[in-house]
């Protein structure tokens, strides 16, 4: 019982050490401040790409039409209309729309034209900077907004050619009492609560980046304590054993760090079931602290190892499904706690995953200790 007491003394007198860095402060200040920014940018206006609008005439209905449709729908894109086309192209050229759809003239009549092949110019006119993937998904909403004018336009063109004219006049009624509002495609999203599926988009990758921010914590922790052992503080415990201080201090840092995060996951209304949440973190804390040792028992100069951990978190919010969900250097992946962390929460396989990452990493730690000391004891 004495150890017990003993080990949560030391255990929050190391928190409390930590907490007097203003460094580590810092970084963990930086979780309250990062939720409130994103959910500033969830109300606001905000988007993915940003869509300059424009008519190559002033009056066009048609084009009007297709306009409002795209403004109607909620999307990832923001729309602008400017009131020439020479205004959207200028907006593109100076990087304040990523790219613009300027409408051709007396549109309604050009689509005609083009279902009875009457017509050969195009009846947008997409400018871009660069062709880029967001910019070719963000072609298909316009293809989508134009495509129901076009689809009547040969419907009513077929109709007249090929039946009498009674029924071309009431061939519009019937095409509007056949045409239904429901959609054809159903998406149902798996494994989330209500509060998740209706979240913004702008805060799907805040879980990954939080999670970044507990891997930095971990790292920085692991930094102070090799700067602690190059200073001598360690000296009066035997080498094999210091590693011991190295498992606390990281995992101090980063349980500190797991806490707030949690709270914030649900504060945001980024989460799934609560049970699911608290054993992702409960695992992923121990995963990030020991990746932190271990990576820590690999350096002996806090110069290099401070000089490697921007690379970490880059290759951490590269690699990691952050953003994106990457395939490639898949050895390098396996590699980084983050992956398993963020798979976990849809995927229930990864919190076994995450128990033998653990146990493997700190068994690397221990025995990169173990030959480090044995190195130094046959100098």
């Amino acid at each position: 019982m004495k150890k017990v007491r003993q080990t949560a003394l030391w255990f929050f007198m190391t928190c409390k050490r930590l907490c007097r860095k203003y460094s580590f402060l810092v970084i963990l200040l930086m979780i309250p401040i990062l939720l409130p920014l994103a959910n500033m940018a969830m109300q606001g206006e905000s988007g993915v790409l940003k869509i300059a609008l424009s008519y190559e005439e002033e009056e066009n209905p048609g084009a009007q039409a297709v306009v409002e449709k795209l403004k109607s729908e909620k999307s990832v894109l923001l729309y602008t209309v400017y009131e020439t086309p020479e205004k959207a192209q200028e907006a593109v050229e100076n990087g304040q729309a990523d790219g613009a759809w300027v409408f051709a003239e007396n549109f309604s009549e050009a689509v005609r034209a083009h279902a009875e092949r009457r017509r050969s110019a195009p009846l947008v006119t997409v400018l871009e900077r660069e062709s880029t993937v967001p910019l070719g998904l963000a072609r298909e909403k316009l293809y989508g907004a134009v495509y129901p004018q076009i689809s009547y336009a040969i419907y009513e063109n077929f109709v007249q050619k090929s039946f009498s004219a009674d029924a071309a006049e009431k061939a519009e009624k019937y095409y509007l009492d056949t045409a239904h509002s429901r959609s054809v495609i159903q998406t149902e999203k798996l494994h989330e609560s209500k509060s998740a599926a209706e979240t913004n988009y702008l805060t799907a990758p805040l879980r990954g980046l939080l999670s970044v921010l507990i891997l930095l914590i971990s790292l920085a922790s692991a930094l102070y304590y090799l700067e602690d052992d190059c200073l001598g503080r360690y000296d009066q415990l035997p080498r094999p054993k210091r590693i011991l201080s190295a498992i606390g201090i990281c995992t101090a840092g980063t349980l500190m760090a797991g806490v707030a995060v949690f709270l914030a996951l649900f504060v945001s209304g980024i989460h799934t079931s609560f049970w699911r949440e608290a054993a992702a973190m409960a695992l992923y804390v121990p995963a990030a602290a020991g990746f932190g040792v271990a990576v820590a028992m690999l350096f002996k100069s806090t110069v290099r190892f401070g000089a490697c951990i921007p690379f970490i978190i880059i290759g951490s919010i590269a690699l990691s499904p952050i953003f994106f969900h990457v395939k490639t250097l898949p050895l390098l992946r396996v590699l980084l706690p983050t992956t398993y962390y963020l798979k976990a929460i849809h995927d229930i396989r990864y919190l076994l995953y995450m128990v033998i990452y653990i146990v493997c990493v700190f068994g690397f730690a221990v025995c990169i200790s173990a030959c480090k000391s044995k190195m130094r004891k046959s100098l």
